[in-house]
Order: C-alpha cells, then sequence, then structure tokens
C-alpha cells in the first residue's frame, strides 16, 4: 500500500505527487473560494509513486543544496581543526562505489477506483533505472567527514530524466570525551523492526522491503552526551528534508531529545519530539534478549499528524471534501525475531496505527471514489481528481489501522541469499507478498530480484492501484 517503504517495486509509499493541497484536494467549495491557485487538470493530478512511476527530479535545485551542505562540512571541519592542532595523526581516506541497474515491470490494477483508466496515479507500466553511487570518508582522531553523492538517469514510457544529488553528508565531531557533535545530511534509523518504526519522527518506514533504494538523508544537527558506556542523551533538530527524488508530503522543522539506555540483555530509547505547528509526540522502542535465538521488541508513540487528512460528506457541487485531521493518536507496534538452529531468521510483527483510517472512514473514501467516477467526465474533473489523488498520497504509513507481518531470511549462503516479507491488513483483509533474492555472479557484479504480489479487492489497501510487479537488477561493486 501507500508506505514509504512497505512495497519493493510496486509499493507507493516513497512517492505520491498530489494535485497542489490548496485549494483542489480540501474539495470543490474552497477551492472555489480560493481562486488565486489554479486546479491541476485532470492529467495533471497524479501521484509520482515510487517506484511506479519516474521520480519527480529536482535537478540543480537539489545539486545546490548538496553544494551548499558539503561547503557547511568543509568549513566546519576548519573550524574543528584547531582543537586537534596538537594532534599529528594525519587523515585517513575511505571510499567506494556502486553502480546500479534495474528494470521494473508493473501490473496495475484494472477496475481500481481510486485510479480510473490510470488517470489519478498515471502508474507507468514499465520503468528503467541507472544510479551511480561513491561514498567519501575522512578520518581522524576525533572527526570525521563523510560525503555520499548520487548521479541517477530514469527512463518511463514518455518520460526520461537524470539527476544529481547528495543523499548524505556529515560531519562528525568529538570534542571532549563524553561529547559528540554530528551535522549534515545523514539517514538515521533506530530500532529492531523489520517493518514499521513509529518511534522514529523521520522515517516511519524501514526501507526494508526493497533494500537497494535508498531512503532520502534528512538534514538534521544533533549533540550527544555519554555520561557512562550505557546511556546517551541526544539533542537533535531538522533543518530540512534532503534532497526528495521522489515526493513526500512536506515537513516541518523538528526538534528531538532522545535517551539511550542498554545493558546486556535489554536496551530501549525514550524520544520526545514537536514539529513546528504540532503538539509534542511521545515515543519509546525497546527490545529483550531472552535467549541466544529469541529476541522480543516493542515500538510505539503518542503525539500529532498535522498532515493528516479525513473524506467527509460535504453540500458542494462534489458531495465531498478532504479536510485537515490532526487528532491525537497511538500507534503500537509489537514484535519477535526467532532464529533457528540452520541459521534462518524469523520475524513476526503486529502493529495498531493509530492514524489509520477506521471503518467509517474507510467507508467514505470507497463511497467518495465510486460517486466520483461521474465527475471525472464533467467540468468538474480537475476537482474530483484532486479528491481521489489526496486520498491516496503517503500521508499515513499505512492507510487502516491493524495490520500483521512476517518475515523468513536467511542469511547464511555464501553466494546468495533470500527473504520472505509477508504484510496483512486486518482492517480489509488484503495483503501483500514480497520474495526478494540475491544471487553472487562474482566478486564485482551481484544479481537481485523483487516481487510484489498483492491481494485483496480492487478498493483495498494492497489491491487498490496495483496488482503486481516485478524488479530484475544488477549491481556493480567498483572498489
Amino acid at each position: 500500500m501507500l508506505r514509504p517503504d512497505v512495497s519493493p517495486i510496486g509499493s507507493l509509499g516513497r512517492g505520491g505527487n498530489p494535485c497542489p493541497p490548496e485549494p483542489a484536494s480540501i474539495g470543490l467549495q474552497a477551492g472555489l473560494q480560493a481562486n488565486t491557485h489554479a486546479p491541476c487538470s485532470l492529467a495533471k493530478c497524479r501521484s509520482d509513486f515510487s517506484p511506479t512511476t519516474a521520480p519527480a527530479r529536482y535537478h540543480c535545485v537539489g545539486l545546490k543544496s548538496g553544494l551548499r551542505l558539503v561547503g557547511l562540512c568543509l568549513s566546519s571541519v576548519l573550524l574543528a581543526a584547531p582543537a586537534h592542532a596538537d594532534d599529528e595523526t594525519p587523515w585517513t581516506f575511505n571510499s567506494r562505489a556502486q553502480g546500479l541497474l534495474s528494470a521494473t515491470h508493473i501490473e496495475r490494477q484494472d477496475n481500481s477506483q481510486l485510479n480510473p483508466g490510470n488517470a489519478i496515479a498515471h502508474i507507468p507500466s514499465e520503468r528503467y533505472d541507472l544510479e551511480l553511487r561513491p561514498d567519501l570518508e575522512w578520518k581522524r582522531p576525533g572527526l570525521s567527514l563523510a560525503l555520499k553523492p548520487r548521479f541517477g538517469l530514469t527512463h518511463a514510457p514518455g518520460s526520461s530524466d537524470d539527476d544529481l544529488w547528495l543523499n548524505e553528508g556529515w560531519l562528525r565531531w568529538k570534542p571532549a570525551q563524553q561529547w559528540y557533535l554530528q551535522a549534515g545530511r545523514e539517514i538515521w534509523l533506530w530500532g529492531p523492526s523489520m517493518f514499521w518504526s513509529p518511534s522514529n519522527p523521520f522515517y516511519l518506514g524501514t526501507g526494508k522491503n526493497l533494500p537497494q533504494r535508498e531512503l532520502p538523508g534528512r538534514d538534521i544537527a544533533r549533540l550527544s552526551w555519554m555520561p557512562t558506556d550505557n546511556a546517551a542523551l541526544t539533542l537533535a533538530g531538522q533543518f530540512g528534508n534532503g534532497h526528495q527524488r521522489e515526493y513526500e508530503p512536506p515537513s516541518r522543522k523538528l526538534a528531538l531529545l532522545k535517551l539511550d539506555l542498554n545493558n546486556n540483555e535489554a536496551s530501549g530509547s525514550l524520544i520526545a519530539s514537536r514539529r513546528e505547528g504540532e503538539l509534542w509526540r511521545f515515543g519509546a522502542y525497546g527490545q529483550w534478549t531472552v535467549s541466544d535465538a529469541l529476541l522480543l521488541y516493542g515500538d510505539g508513540s503518542y503525539g500529532q499528524n498535522a498532515n493528516l487528512t479525513h473524506v467527509l460528506p460535504a453540500a458542494n457541487p462534489l458531495g465531498w471534501t478532504v479536510e485537515n485531521n490532526s487528532q491525537r493518536s497511538a500507534t503500537v507496534l509489537i514484535g519477535g525475531a526467532y532464529t533457528f538452529e540452520n541459521g534462518i531468521n524469523l520475524n513476526l510483527e503486529a502493529l495498531h496505527y493509530g492514524d489509520g483510517r477506521d471503518d467509517a472512514q474507510a467507508a467514505n473514501v470507497g463511497e467518495m471514489a465510486q460517486q466520483l467516477q461521474a465527475a471525472l467526465a464533467s467540468p468538474l474533473a480537475p476537482y474530483a481528481a484532486a479528491s481521489l489523488g489526496a486520498s491516496i498520497t503517503p500521508q499515513r504509513l499505512q492507510q487502516r489501522q491493524n495490520y500483521l507481518a512476517v518475515q523468513l531470511m536467511d542469511p547464511t549462503r555464501e553466494r546468495y541469499s533470500w527473504t520472505v516479507r509477508y504484510s496483512y491488513n486486518l482492517d480489509d483483509h488484503s495483503s501483500e507478498l514480497v520474495p526478494l533474492g540475491t544471487y553472487d555472479l562474482n566478486d564485482r557484479l551481484q544479481l537481485w530480484g523483487n516481487l510484489s504480489l498483492r491481494h485483496g479487492r480492487n478498493n483495498a489497501e494492497y489491491s487498490q492501484l496495483i496488482r503486481y510487479s516485478a524488479m530484475l537488477g544488477l549491481t556493480w561493486f567498483a572498489w
């Protein structure tokens, strides 16, 4: 379904470019009142879901942002260097580079009510990607600088594009024995969960449904204090979204406080965060090593998401409106991991997602989609398309509230590996099966493939837009 990283290829997660939320996606009446924003046409009211469509590119804008970040990191190195002037240890340089080539095929849902005739999401039937990924790192005691620039080419029927951006780039400085300072663009994940990470305000999904596709780095500065070996306190701030190659809902600046505790058998964290214009969100995760084979863990949060919307009947020509719904809610995940004697790993997870739609809200979305089919062939088409597009954008981690997930993985093979992931929606009974595999052709070439097989009704979460998709790729490890 529509979440940042639930589906490997056909997932509609980390993308989704709806019509401008003002005014079209908030209903016809508000749109007519706010006529300073012209509504988008039916052809443009679409969602650029990854990897079902070519990503929305930013070209030199993303490059300029990356160059500013590089300049900031280099300036910080010069400022921090005098503190280490007495240290004659030379800088060490490490690097590696990869090239990825992939082809994707997508089988769309023929009778989708949210994407009739593929006029809303504009999901292509095929896509080809080439990406170059050099990783550069400089280190000396107390200082390290990392840069991860990226170059990508994408081709889909009727569309070709290129992009150059900085996915990660950060400076880490240790000014004193117990203190660490890091600033720049990074991918900051935590917790043992395989599917969802509700306590993480930067990435609600883990990105593990397609390990070859990188998550976008966030622009973050953080200061950490480690008074003991088993405790750390971190104050962090997100000052930018990084370079978003594919559409994501805009996120405001964020302040975060994180306390990490650990011992030999258990570890966990308490997180408090607040985005501009929102209330405080509180989260926590923890894990307990029961034995050498069994790990139990939990992850949760309670707070507000200002980007959420809900569908309501309205007294306007469409009959429906999409409005903000920013109530506080709780999300809870419980899970466990077991390692068999042969090395195969099994993960089981259950999720209650408080921001998801309940039965009444899901019924409203289905009824709206059904009633707006006729409006798509009328002068109201731009507004109808915008309302449908607003219903399938990645504002939510998932669309409904209750889920079960299982992952089986074999990491023990020397030349190949395989993983099977299965997600089941307990509310609408749709599901997604994701087999993944890799095979090392030699020391420098790795062949990999992913499938996304969906089951459910045409208005259910996992199957409402895509029936199945397949991706085949080749990774070249240059050095």
